[in-house]
């Protein structure tokens, strides 16, 4: 066993040489085991310099100056700001503020900072004001200069300009809610998919009517902000604000605005617009009650607004994307204009009521209009037809039926919108599947069925020959009940007659005069839902659903 010796003397350091027993100090009997001599030469400590010492934290704050906040990044600004600056002299000593230098410094006030000494361990105060108009991009820099050093405040913004126009109604109001989703399909119509946005990006078209002044603003506000980053209103949600609290930050509305599905579900920014004097504000979006009828907004209003004559409109942040101007007549324009909003700019996406809770697919609820068009739909054979050489066709392996696509449009009122926007969102465009009820009458039945019976007698429609199993049908009774069945064979009856075995006993007497149809198990067809706004309370909606095989 060696030991080492440490001997520092202000004289030198000694030789020393020692022998220990080498087994751990054991001795056999009374004879002491000796051990092999070491030679070892110690090494003596560092001597302390007794000048340096570590640093505290009283180090790292005085003995300099200090400027509070050193940076502001705004993000989107739709109004005025207004911040403390503070400069504090965290020394011992009176310090020289020799004076503020800024750099474009248009669009921004600084106030309260004037050449003079600061006292020791003082702070000098000051207001910064971002003002609501101004360069599209801020990138402003202050730099404070003191007899010890310079201390810089950035300022970063940028400016969400107000589009204040009211669209023509007679044209319509078309608003897109569009996701995006990876999706990657067989043969046999099997498909895999993949969702990327949880929240639908907004974009809207609308005709705007120009004439005299307004026009002219019209003009200007097209021509100035192509490059500029917008306050898009969605005016069909538009609400009347009846009243305002003291502190002007509490909006009275005058009706419950849960059918508002942009305000209560994706929006954090309002334009207050007071019809009288033709007065515009943004104001950034604190809290909703839309049961209490009540809004909350960051900062306080304008008296202005307080009149009763205002009204509510929420707005998303976008850019223009398209403006086509057309003249009607002299002084008198229309501008067709398109806005993209911009997904980094998104708020959170709010609770969804009307979504089902269920993980499974669920009924598709909503009744197809049958004025226009009606229902229809067309077959898409996708990857059934090869070319092989020489220009022959041959049809490809195909284990279930070719997917098709079922269209259905919809006139919806207000909370009919709200409740389709919800469940199209749940979706996630085409990622989720449900299930979609085709309106049309499937089977026809040549006579009533008993209750303990699994079977119904239907006309001759060539259903045998293209059979596939587990088929889902809806048997709707005269009374207005709905039976859900799943079909599990197909035989022929009499002459012209099918016998359709169900999956279980009907429970109840059918009749003859009851309606059979089908219900798919599908998916959107796209990832756009397309909202045509006729007026403030009435809509239009066109999807197209694509058949896919069962999903164990």
């Amino acid at each position: 066993m060696i030991f080492e010796v440490l001997w520092p003397r202000a004289g030198g350091v000694p030789e020393c040489s020692y022998s220990v027993p080498g087994t751990s100090g054991a001795w056999v009997g009374e004879t002491p085991h000796r051990g092999d001599e070491v030679r070892h030469e110690a090494t003596p400590l560092p001597r302390p310099s007794g000048h340096r010492m570590a640093e505290s934290v009283a180090d790292l704050i005085y003995g300099q100056i200090h400027l509070y906040p050193s940076e502001v990044h705004l993000g989107l600004l739709s109004g005025m700001e207004a911040l403390d600056v503070v400069l504090w002299n965290a020394t011992f000593a009176p310090v020289q503020l020799v004076g503020v230098n800024s750099a474009s410094s248009a669009g921004t006030t600084l106030s309260g900072f004037r050449p003079g000494v600061l006292p020791p361990t003082g702070a000098l105060k000051g207001l910064l004001t971002v003002l609501s108009s101004g360069p599209a991009q801020q990138d402003t820099t202050y730099t404070f200069v003191t007899g010890i050093g310079e201390r810089s405040l950035t300022i970063t913004a940028s400016r969400v300009l107000l589009f204040p126009f009211w669209p023509d109604w007679s044209d319509g109001l078309e608003i897109d809610y569009a996701f995006d989703t990876v999706l990657t399909r067989g043969e046999n119509g099997d498909e895999q998919r993949r969702p990327l946005a949880k929240r639908p990006l907004r974009t809207l078209r609308a005709t705007i009517w120009g004439d005299g002044v307004n026009g002219q603003r019209l003009h200007h506000l097209v021509q100035h902000g192509k490059d500029r980053v917008f306050g898009v209103p969605l005016w069909q949600e538009a609400l009347d604000v009846t009243d305002i609290d003291a502190t002007r930050q509490v909006l009275m509305l005058g009706r419950d605005f849960s059918d508002c599905w942009n305000l209560t579900r994706l929006c954090n920014l309002i334009m207050l617009h007071e019809r009288r004097s033709g007065t515009f504000m943004a104001c950034s979006l604190l809290s909703r009650d839309p049961a209490g009828r009540t809004l909350s907004v960051t900062a306080p209003v304008s008296d202005v607004f307080a009149g009763g004559a205002t009204r509510l409109v929420p707005l998303f942040t976008g850019i223009l994307t398209s403006a086509e101007p057309a003249v009607v007549s002299d002084g008198m324009e229309t501008w067709s204009v398109e806005f993209r909003e911009l997904a980094g700019a998104q708020p959170a996406l709010g609770a969804l009521p009307n979504a089902p809770s269920g993980t499974g697919a669920y009924l598709w609820p909503h009744r197809p209009d049958w004025s226009g068009d009606g229902v229809g739909g067309t077959s898409s054979l996708l990857r059934t037809l090869r070319t092989v050489r020489g220009g022959v066709m041959e049809l490809g392996v195909r284990r279930d039926v070719a997917p098709s696509t079922h269209r259905q449009k919809y006139l919806l009122r207000e909370r009919e919108l709200a409740d389709l926007l919800d469940r199209a969102t749940a979706l996630r465009g085409r990622w989720k599947a449900l299930l979609v009820r085709d309106p049309r009458q499937y089977f026809t039945l040549t006579r009533g069925s008993t209750a303990d019976k699994a079977i119904l007698y239907v006309r001759d429609n060539g259903a045998k020959d293209g059979f596939i199993p587990n088929q889902r049908l809806w048997i709707a009774l005269p009374g207005g009940d709905v039976l859900l069945r799943r079909l599990v064979a197909v035989e022929t009856a009499n002459v012209g007659e099918l016998a359709l075995h169900l999956s279980s006993e009907l429970g109840v007497t059918v009749p003859p005069a009851s309606r059979v149809g089908r219900d798919y198990f599908a998916r959107l067809d796209t990832d756009c839902v397309a909202i045509r706004h006729e007026s403030a309370g009435v809509s239009r909606c066109e999807l197209s659903f694509c058949t896919i095989p069962e999903e164990s």
